[in-house]
């Protein structure tokens, strides 16, 4: 594939690195801002609290495979007094709780009470299930104001031209590769045991340089699978390795990210360097020990471009 180039973009993948290194060792730069808006999709009831972990979890879960967009979760009697309407044919999802009881213990017999009773008693925390809904299980005249969680959301986004371009970059080593990409939740990862690149929804990101950065910094960690580059150790996930490893992993992927859209013609922007030595400022005390590693990762990362590039299809193919 050969490079495309806009005006203006006229670094050389190596002039790339020592540009990135440069401004690491300037200190002008110290924060990394991600480039997308958090989603707040994390299960909440009809106020807004949020759940504890058990429950967040389990309503999480029915959140992402039955597809809700709506964070929201009440009960049928709930929805029913905010004039909602709820087929026979919904099914609830499962949450616990401890219910206080009171418990009276005379002649031989145990009662049972909801409210704290005059006699000598004992309090008592009794596990029990309560039948959640998410709201989008419910027909309603009109949605409850408490539902309408004001998100950011940026729709032009998508058509625009840096945001096709990584897509129909991506889309031949995808394909190759049976890689799958999700839009969901409020971060960018590479799950390697699943083999899954996920970010968030496309209307979430603030820029289409920003999108396209982290699509491709995904899209290089994938190429460490150990049925492609085999960069990682045994079946470690990435979060798992020692702090030497995880930066040289992240430092394949950044230099591999930015190398990317170099070769298709994006042009190398203030606000992409800001973001990439930003997100790399935290590794710059162990880099500057450690130089070499800048070679390493260098050399690993245009190994990765090159994977993900070999599978574009060539003109030939489109004649």
């Amino acid at each position: 594939m050969s490079n495309k180039t806009t005006p203006g973009s006229t670094f050389k993948n190596h002039q790339i690195t020592d540009l990135i290194i440069k401004e690491i060792e300037s200190g002008n730069y110290t924060n990394w801002v991600r480039p997308w808006v958090p989603v707040q999709d994390r299960p909440r009831n009809f106020n807004g609290a949020l759940y504890g972990p058990m429950n967040n979890f389990l309503l999480s879960l029915a959140q992402m495979y039955k597809g809700y967009n709506n964070p929201f979760w009440i009960t049928a009697n709930k929805g029913r007094k905010e004039k909602g309407w709820l087929s026979d044919e919904e099914e609830p999802t499962c949450i616990y709780t401890y219910v206080r009881s009171y418990v009276v213990e005379k002649d031989g017999q145990v009662k049972w009470y909801d409210r704290k009773p005059r006699e000598k008693h004992s309090t008592r925390y009794v596990l029990r299930t309560i039948n959640m809904y998410n709201v989008e299980q419910f027909k309603w005249q009109k949605i409850p104001e408490n539902f309408d969680l004001q998100t950011y959301s940026n729709p032009k986004i998508k058509e625009d031209m840096i945001v096709r371009t990584i897509h129909e970059y991506a889309q031949p080593y995808l394909d190759k590769h049976r890689v799958k990409v999700l839009h969901r939740g409020d971060r960018a990862y590479y799950h390697r045991a699943s083999d899954l690149i996920c970010l968030p929804k496309i209307e979430a990101f603030t820029s289409p340089h920003g999108y396209a950065q982290t699509f491709a910094h995904e899209l290089v960690h994938s190429t460490g699978h150990k049925s492609r580059l085999n960069r990682y150790k045994d079946d470690q996930e990435i979060s798992d390795y020692s702090v030497e490893d995880y930066s040289l992993e992240e430092l394949v992927a950044e230099l591999g990210s930015n190398i990317i859209l170099h070769d298709l013609g994006v042009e190398f922007s203030k606000e992409q360097m800001k973001q990439t030595v930003g997100y790399m400022e935290g590794w710059a005390s162990r880099l500057s020990t450690e130089p070499k590693w800048f070679a390493w990762a260098d050399s690993r990362a245009k190994k990765a471009k090159n994977m993900i590039e070999k599978e574009q299809p060539k003109e030939s193919d489109n004649v």
